[in-house]
């Protein structure tokens, strides 16, 4: 038995490690970034969840905390090894209809425990947000545009997001009850997209383009109220 499990184990330690792609760029997982600013693999991964269905999705939010290992990888080789590692929960992409209103207040949770370097921090995709450290918190979210115009509070957004994040996780609560126009169940896993889709594009070179922007940023403060890795 010893052996027939060690051979199972030899397959699957050749399997992950075989490469998927190439990175041109240096793919940034760093905590301190992932979870208080933008980082180029949480815009290549918001990107990826937004772009997955036919149907039109307004925007993606990525909670920096499902983005693991504080690494950073390339520029070159990547394995399915380092995707799992990155996406080790086992989270699926789910797609919600939310109002402006609940967008808004989604960005607000997420840059509210930032001092913590709480893993709710949003990465984006189809929205540029800007926020300002020196606001009260519920304040801070100063400025927002999807698609290049104002954030309208009435409007109905398809946003596509993770499932612990659209069950309330993180702080989330407001999108909890929102409808589902693709359930978890029926969305892929993370880490599986991001295999398929990196196979798909190599080379891949994930930039930051200026989608969020930080007002009077203290760091020293971030790093000095940080809170374990875990959560």
């Amino acid at each position: 038995m010893a052996d027939l499990v060690r051979s199972y184990q030899d397959q699957l330690e050749e399997e992950v490690g075989e490469e998927i792609g190439r990175t041109e760029t240096t793919l940034d997982a760093r905590e301190k970034v992932v979870r208080r600013e933008e980082s180029n693999l949480g815009n290549y991964v918001a990107e990826k969840m937004r772009n997955h269905l036919d149907a039109d999705v307004d925007v993606a939010l990525m909670n920096g905390g499902g983005i693991r290992t504080s690494e950073q990888y390339g520029p070159g080789t990547l394995t399915q090894r380092d995707i799992i590692n990155i996406f080790p929960f086992g989270n699926r992409l789910t797609v919600l209809e939310v109002t402006g209103e609940t967008l808004r207040s989604a960005l607000e949770n997420g840059v509210s425990e930032v001092e913590r370097l709480s893993g709710r921090f949003p990465q984006v995709a189809g929205m540029e947000y800007t926020w300002d450290m020196s606001n009260e918190v519920g304040e801070r979210i100063t400025e927002v545009t999807v698609d290049g115009d104002p954030l309208d509070p009435d409007t109905t957004y398809a946003l596509a997001t993770n499932n612990f994040i659209s069950g309330g996780g993180d702080g989330y609560e407001m999108l909890a009850d929102a409808p589902q126009t693709l359930k978890p169940v029926n969305g892929p896993l993370l880490s599986s997209l991001l295999i398929r889709r990196i196979e798909a594009e190599t080379p891949i070179a994930p930039e930051r383009d200026g989608r969020i922007t930080v007002k009077n940023a203290n760091w020293e403060t971030v790093a000095a109220e940080k809170i374990p890795l875990f959560a």
